[in-house]
């Protein structure tokens, strides 16, 4: 018969807090890291020890009680994980995802630069640093201090703080999926030094950033460029775009790969009716820019590069685009959520980002559009 459970629990100011949980031949473990968050560990008298890495002690001790249970009841099984990377992982994971994200593209390019990270994985018996991909590391095995290494390498490359949580967030579904637990369990979660998320965007073309930008473009890209500004549209629309949805006579445009999954309908401005005359001619189900989303996304780094233009993404068109409608037409906030595609007034404030200049004039009594 299986005794009670007893607790043990040692502090010191140089040790980290243990507690120790013992049946008759199971002993569980939580260590709380220095680093932040609480390793459980579990043992079976003739079975390989088990980890788990959590964000918090309650979460560590519900854990090991459930793996005492199954061990108790005889239903204890391996992990499936054993043996697996957290390269496998991410493969895993992808694979079961591809056919569900509408541009997997960008996530499968996103995947691919994690793989390359390399981290701190502690020290050699000599004391040198030991160094190498996150991906390499065992599922089972990532810890707290692996995602820590890996945000401070991310950041000391000037990673954005939401791409660095982009990261993560592949990490943690990854990790979720093949271990068969919540995502909650992930050691993202416990990370201390977690990336601080900005908030919107308020990047705007400035001065001449805009001729220098389409000066340093290709042909090609220039008209990406000019019709990202001229509709408000997103890369990923954008790229998804077939002359099947253009109709040049009644001078409109559909977007049917949008972000929230409607179809939505662009009026053609002069300059947008005449830049897609100028590309005409194509296969009517080509996409008529004939770029994907990472492609574009790539392009526009590289243009951005050789105009000398710091900071600037290709999301920051769609907001100089729907800033622009605000400034300089008459059309009303429900007339430019037609055209943006969001969903609330609220949503579409939140890329209105007028400059002060012209609100001065407004409020002087001048009209929109009028200077």
């Amino acid at each position: 018969m299986v005794e009670k459970a007893i607790f043990l629990i040692f502090r010191s100011k140089s040790a980290p807090i243990r507690l120790h949980f013992r049946g008759a031949d199971i002993v569980g473990s939580i260590v709380e890291r220095p680093s932040g968050g609480f390793q459980a560990k579990v043992r079976l008298k003739g079975q390989p020890a088990q980890f788990r890495t959590f964000a918090t002690k309650a979460e560590a001790r519900r854990w090991i009680a459930e793996v005492e249970t199954d061990m108790k009841r005889g239903a204890f099984q391996r992990d499936r994980s054993a043996g697996m990377t957290m390269g496998d992982a991410i493969d895993a994971w992808a694979a079961a995802k591809r056919d569900d994200l509408k541009h997997f593209d960008v996530e499968e390019a996103r995947i691919n630069r994690l793989k390359r990270f390399v981290i701190d994985l502690g020290t050699k018996a000599g004391g040198q640093p030991l160094r190498g991909r996150i991906v390499d590391i065992g599922v089972s095995r990532l810890d707290v201090d692996h995602i820590e290494s890996l945000i401070d390498g991310l950041e000391e490359a000037e990673y954005a703080g939401r791409t660095i949580a982009q990261y993560l967030s592949i990490i943690q579904r990854s990790w979720a999926k093949a271990m068969r637990r919540p995502a909650a369990m992930c050691p993202t979660r416990a990370a201390q030094n977690r990336p601080k998320i900005a908030g919107h965007r308020t990047r705007r073309l400035q001065d001449d950033e805009e001729a220098r930008l389409l000066a340093a473009s290709s042909h090609d890209f220039r008209a990406v460029i000019r019709f990202a500004l001229g509709t408000c549209a997103r890369q990923s629309e954008i790229a998804g775009l077939t002359w099947r949805d253009v109709d040049l006579n009644r001078r409109i445009a559909t977007l049917r790969d949008t972000k929230n999954g409607e179809p939505r309908t662009l009026p053609l401005s002069p300059e947008m009716h005449d830049l897609l005359v100028s590309l005409e001619g194509r296969d009517r189900d080509t996409p008529i820019f004939g770029m994907t989303p990472e492609a574009i996304k790539r392009r526009m780094i590289r243009a951005t590069a050789r105009a000398g233009i710091s900071d600037l993404h290709f999301h920051d068109l769609r907001h100089e685009a729907i800033s622009r409608l605000f400034e300089h037409t008459d059309l009303t906030d429900m007339e430019i959520m037609s055209i943006s595609g969001h969903k609330s007034v609220q949503m579409l404030r939140t890329y209105t980002h007028l400059r002060a200049g012209r609100l001065v004039e407004r409020v002087g009594g001048a009209r929109r559009g009028v200077s």
